[in-house]
């Protein structure tokens, strides 16, 4: 996944293919979170985002507001989906890397 610049916004845009055919993901949740550690407990991710699915495809909207207070580093990500019956698939999990900022936006 290509670096993210601390402070900026970022906009990821999800959806999961079946047997060729892409799922509905209306009422089930898509989670992104990203942790300094993959051992450390969910209640400590450095960012946590949920929302709401419709459709075949969700969209996680990082803002400046969340991404602004982390720490310039590599972090462990990962996208879930948990669908209406509560069944949890990882779709994607990976490295991150966070980038200094050069301009602070002052909000």
């Amino acid at each position: 996944m290509n670096p993210i610049k601390r402070g900026d916004y970022r906009r990821f845009r999800v959806r999961i293919k079946r047997n060729g055919e892409y799922i509905v993901m209306t009422g089930g949740y898509l989670f992104f979170t990203m942790k300094k550690n993959i051992n450390d407990s969910y209640d400590v991710a450095s960012l946590k985002k949920k929302v709401a699915c419709i459709g075949t495809e969700v969209a996680i909207e990082l803002f400046h507001e969340d991404t602004k207070n982390l720490t310039p580093r590599v972090y462990e990500y990962d996208f879930q989906f948990v669908d209406s019956l509560n069944k949890p698939i990882t779709i994607q999990q990976g490295k991150i890397l966070v980038e200094p900022d050069v301009t602070e936006v002052i909000t």
